[in-house]
């Protein structure tokens, strides 16, 4: 009951965000960290964790996992270390903060993921489901239809869009375990989606799509289990996330387009009087030609500026390249792929919940959002080890308590 809460509390947390008291007054400004909901819920979560935790002995993590955890580290402290040559402005610390932000959510999971993966990640789903069907609620009573951001409430844009869309897969998933009524679950599903449409995050709702795509080639590989149809279900969804990967890295290659283009999208983004547009492939282009020009250690954390004024390239790969060079987009592109290895292997229906929220933050991590906003791609993926060995098991308490099954009964 105890680790529930404190699951719940660390979801509520991810779902929070970047809010902070300074949205609500800009006197707050002066607590810093301080007057962040992050900060606040994360600190409660890692001292209850701590008394918690500090009695039973929890068994060490598995090879994979462990291995998988060191990446990361280490690739948050090489983006971390990039601040000491990096232009020390404002966002940079800003960013050095969510990259501290991002660290500590992963490594505040494997505790509460570890013992009961399916039970968090059912937990996590619920939560996600309850907030889109909340969200799209207060819209329908502020604006008398669904719409992608509560501007009263400082919520909305892509961060509504992103949980309007993992609503929609919380749904399906919910609806698949659940009982008879439980396509009652889909009813909210269209407000849902016409929130996310109108949004206007495009990245979102085709990052729902491919999730959509690969969850239901999970959902046949599960089904079909180890026959001839599973098995192409699983090289379908195998090849489905290898593409999806496979462009998140060629497309900053396509340099060509991105420099026919850039003088002339410049030019009319000056007589237009500034105004931003989205092309990420001009976007993409001018980070990766940065990239190339310091590649080793980058440019330092922050100090990017883009074509049209961005302070950061809009896909979480040239993030890491540009911030803290080729050994960071390395050690990114691999650590993604590994989770990725492990969820693709599995058949559970819970993997396939944990796979479809992979990819779909995934995607949407290639086209915008910070070093934080890839902390649900970070969780999901922790999932699949979680799933892949539970180690609840081995702690001794649940297998003492469960009844044993007529075969194992002595005759």
């Amino acid at each position: 009951m105890m680790l529930d809460a404190l699951r719940l509390a660390f979801i509520t947390t991810l779902l929070l965000g970047g809010a902070s008291l300074e949205r609500l007054d800009d006197a707050f400004g002066e607590l810093g960290v301080f007057g962040e909901v992050r900060f606040a819920g994360m600190l409660l979560v890692a001292t209850a964790l701590t008394l918690f935790m500090a009695a039973p002995r929890r068994p060490p993590l598995s090879g994979p996992l462990f291995a998988w955890l060191l990446l990361l580290a280490a690739l948050h402290a090489e983006v971390a270390a990039s601040w000491l040559w990096s232009d020390r402005t404002p966002y940079a610390k800003a960013q050095l903060l969510e990259v501290g932000f991002s660290a500590a959510a992963l490594a505040l999971a494997v505790p509460l993921v570890r013992d009961a993966p399916e039970r968090c990640l059912r937990l996590f789903l619920v939560v996600l489901y309850g907030s889109a069907v909340a969200f799209v609620l207060v819209s329908l009573v502020l604006s008398g239809a669904p719409a992608g951001e509560l501007a009263g409430a400082g919520a909305g844009g892509i961060g509504g869009a992103r949980l309007l869309c993992m609503g929609v897969l919380a749904a399906a998933w919910l609806m698949r375990e659940g009982g008879r009524h439980a396509w009652l679950l889909l009813v909210p599903v269209p407000l849902m989606l016409a929130g996310a449409v109108v949004s206007g995050s495009r990245a979102a709702v085709l990052a729902l799509l491919i999730a959509l795509g690969v969850s239901w080639l999970h959902w046949r590989s599960d089904r079909d289990g180890s026959t001839t149809a599973g098995s192409h279900s699983r090289r379908g969804m195998s090849a489905l996330l290898a593409v999806g990967l496979l462009a998140a890295v060629t497309v900053p290659f396509t340099r060509a387009i991105g420099q026919i283009w850039l003088e002339q999208l410049l030019a009319s983004s000056s007589a237009a009087g500034g105004i931003y547009l989205a092309d990420r492939d001009v976007i993409f282009a001018d980070a990766w030609q940065q990239f190339s020009i310091h590649p080793l250690g980058g440019i330092g954390i922050g100090s990017y500026i883009g074509p049209f004024g961005e302070q950061y390239p809009h896909n979480l790969l040239l993030s890491f390249a540009i911030d803290a060079g080729a050994f960071a987009l390395a050690g990114a592109f691999l650590g993604i792929t590994a989770g990725f290895a492990v969820l693709v292997g599995q058949r559970s229906t819970a993997a396939g919940a944990a796979l479809a929220g992979a990819s779909f933050f995934a995607v949407v991590s290639f086209f915008a959002g910070s070093y934080y906003d890839a902390r649900f791609l970070w969780v999901f993926l922790l999932f699949g080890f979680g799933l892949r060995a539970p180690l609840g098991g081995r702690i001794g308490v649940l297998h003492l308590a469960r009844a044993p099954d007529a075969e194992e009964v002595p005759a």
